[in-house]
């Protein structure tokens, strides 16, 4: 007997298939085979068939939570990212398309992570509507999927496993309220169930007990695709914190790659302004994590300042006589020593212990 049930499942995106001139993306809709949890098969031939139901499918940021699908089952305009523009079949069986992005948020994102390859941390996911029949194949029990239907959407979501596929959707349908339901409704929807109801009965003639048991029955299904719509959006909470986590790492990423670009640039502006080692190695500590280099040249230029009035001893103007044929002066031995101390004072305050000071300042 065939069963009719939502389809969800995600194929992570791979570096080099977006396209940031032309704004396309190029992506993997669905693939033949098991889904992650090998609770469906996809024959190839089926997604070769029936394929085009995702022909000019509008895509989303994120699937919809329950709420939203009861509220805006048309999906909401603002989390409108892209659309299907070309689609085809590979000889693998895999289907792909060629979609246009038209959010420029996506844009950026896709790019970024383009740059820092991590595309296969998205997915795209389908919402779609397919009938099967359970069986065992190749050794497990699973849902033989026999026909695609109907796609309500192809989404992005963030991809959990690289290279892998995640169950964010599965089998998670709209919420049911049996009282809300007409006869015109489930001839046009679910001409299945009422199939199966004529099947066992023919439909007429059910006494009461049999009528209830029927309600009953229903009643149980319409609770179980209210627990499915419960898990899956508790798995989409999941999928955007994860979302979140990405985004962050990324911004993380772009900020150390500037602090380590201004490192190199902070430590060639040090290194040329000849200051004494102390002093370069205090100023490239001040400047460890800084995001622009603007502020570098005002401060060697106030390190110099305070490293020269180091070295002038106080009440010291007159150093001594004139020395020999080049003019040079000659520092008295008590002048040197003024200087010498100053010195190991001004390095000790900028970190040094007192044996190093007393080094740094004999060089």
């Amino acid at each position: 007997m065939k069963n009719r049930c939502w389809l969800g499942d995600t194929v992570s995106l791979q570096e080099g298939t977006y396209n940031p001139t032309k704004g396309e993306v190029t992506i993997t809709i669905i693939k033949p085979g098991f889904n992650h949890s090998k609770s469906r098969f996809y024959p190839r031939e089926v997604l070769k068939r029936d394929h085009k139901v995702f022909a000019g499918a509008k895509m989303f940021l994120d699937h919809a939570s329950a709420r939203e699908r009861s509220e805006k089952p048309e999906g909401s305009v603002g989390n409108w990212a892209g659309q299907i523009k070309d689609l085809w079949v590979e000889s693998d069986g895999r289907v792909r398309a060629r979609a246009a992005v038209i959010s420029e948020s996506l844009k950026t994102q896709l790019a970024n992570l383009a740059s820092h390859n991590l595309q296969h941390q998205m997915g795209i996911s389908i919402r779609a509507i397919g009938e099967g029949t359970p069986t065992k194949h190749e050794g497990v029990d699973t849902l033989m999927v026999e026909s695609l239907l109907e796609s309500a959407s192809v989404d992005f979501v963030t991809e959990a496993g690289a290279g892998g596929r995640v169950e964010v959707f599965e089998s998670a349908a709209p919420k049911v309220s049996l009282g809300l339901l007409t006869l015109e409704e489930i001839k046009t929807k679910r001409p299945d169930l009422l199939t199966q109801l004529q099947s066992e009965r023919g439909g007429e003639g059910m006494d009461n007990k049999e009528l209830q048991e029927k309600n009953d029955k229903l009643t149980r299904q319409a609770g179980e695709f209210d627990v499915k719509s419960k898990v899956s959006e508790d798995r989409e909470k999941t999928l955007s914190k994860e979302l979140k986590e990405a985004k962050d790492n990324l911004a993380k990423k772009d900020k150390e790659g500037v602090v380590a670009k201004n490192q190199m640039e902070v430590g060639k502006l040090i290194e040329a302004s000849k200051l004494p080692k102390p002093s370069q190695e205090r100023l490239k500590k001040q400047f460890e994590t800084a995001e622009t280099i603007t502020d570098v040249p005002v401060a060697i230029e106030a390190e110099r300042k305070y490293v020269e009035s180091l070295t002038q001893p106080s009440g010291a103007s007159n150093m001594g006589g004139s020395g020999g044929e080049d003019g040079d002066k000659v520092i008295d031995p008590k002048a040197q020593k003024e200087i010498q101390e100053n010195l190991e004072k001004g390095f000790i305050r900028l970190g040094l212990d007192e044996k190093e000071a007393k080094i740094a300042a004999s060089l």
